[in-house]
């Protein structure tokens, strides 16, 4: 709980300083205090949120931040219950890519979906020429759809690549 905590509050200064960057990847690394698992994060911000690429140890995920919903703490509860919430994704105008997602509702009207990706999706994100595009997906209904610019994603997510284990 704790690291998932410092997870939140890294994706989330990353996120508003890449606001404030004109949507560049930034990447922050986080040591946990009790192991070593280390959380290397490459993020971004479009105009719904924030997107990121972690890893810690062999395990990679994505990270899709969204900063103002109206969706509720308990319909959240519900749909991962249900398994209801699907990840899109989509590099440049490759194929889309729905994933299994959680979510959660870390803070007043944000809403944070989760899903595992493997090191070739990481990588996709990481050779992106132009965008990269999320959106959270129920009933096959997309909501809260994003695009975040590729600019600066071949170092920051290569970084993460190459600090996470094969």
């Amino acid at each position: 709980m704790i690291f998932k905590k410092a997870a939140v509050t890294a994706i989330s200064t990353i996120t508003l300083m890449a606001q404030q960057a004109s949507a560049a990847w930034l990447y922050e690394t986080k040591e946990s205090a009790f192991d070593d698992a280390t959380m290397h994060v490459a993020a971004t911000a479009g105009s719904v949120g924030g997107f990121a690429v972690r890893c810690q140890g062999d395990h990679m995920d994505v990270v899709y931040m969204i900063s103002s919903t109206d969706i509720s703490k308990e319909n959240v509860e519900q749909g991962n219950e249900l398994k209801l919430l699907k990840l899109k994704l989509r590099v440049d105008k490759g194929d889309v890519v729905v994933l299994d997602a959680a979510a959660s509702v870390p803070g007043d009207r944000m809403l944070m979906l989760k899903a595992e990706i493997d090191r070739s999706q990481a990588e996709q994100i990481r050779d992106a020429k132009k965008s990269v595009a999320a959106a959270l997906t129920m009933g096959g209904q997309n909501f809260y759809e994003d695009s975040f610019s590729a600019s600066g994603s071949t170092d920051t997510v290569g970084k993460v690549l190459s600090e996470c284990s094969s």
